[in-house]
C-alpha cells in the first residue's frame, strides 16, 4: 500500500507557481491588497461602533437608566472617585481593592448650585475616639 502511494506521488508532476503563465507573485500587489483589506475592515468596524452598537437593545437600556456616572477621577492605580447620579441624588463613591463605599450624598439641586456642604470628618473622628 505504501509503495503504491509512493509510486503515485513520484509520478505526479510538481507544479511550480513561477512556471505558470500569469501567476507572478508581486510583493507590491500583495501589500496593496493587504492595506485595502485592512482599511475595509477598519471602516466596517468604525461604522458598526458608530451606528449599530448605540441602536442595540442592550445599549438603549443603559441610556434610559436612572443611574449615571457623572465623573470619574483616578487617585491611585485601582483607586477612583466617582460622582454618580441616582434619581434625584448625587453620590460620591470611592472604589479600591476592598470594594466600593459611599462617601458623600447630596441632592441634584444642591450639586447643580454648588451649595452642598462637606461634613467635618475630623470632628466625627474625635467623637468616635
Amino acid at each position: 500500500m505504501l509503495t503504491l502511494l509512493l509510486n503515485i506521488a513520484e509520478s505526479q508532476p510538481v507544479l511550480d507557481p513561477a512556471a505558470l503563465p500569469g501567476s507572478e507573485l508581486s510583493f507590491g500587489w500583495m501589500f496593496v491588497k493587504v492595506i485595502v483589506s485592512m482599511l475595509l475592515v477598519s471602516a466596517l468596524a468604525f461604522l458598526a461602533i458608530k451606528y449599530l452598537i448605540p441602536k442595540s437593545p442592550w445599549m438603549k437600556n443603559l441610556q434610559g437608566s436612572k443611574i449615571q456616572v457623572l465623573e470619574k477621577v483616578g487617585i491611585e492605580p485601582r483607586k477612583n472617585l466617582y460622582l454618580v447620579q441616582v434619581a434625584e441624588k448625587v453620590v460620591l463613591v470611592g472604589s479600591s481593592e476592598q470594594g466600593l463605599s459611599a462617601l458623600l450624598e447630596f441632592s441634584v439641586q444642591d450639586f447643580q448650585k454648588k451649595t452642598f456642604s462637606v461634613p467635618d470628618q475630623s470632628h466625627e473622628a474625635k467623637q468616635k475616639a
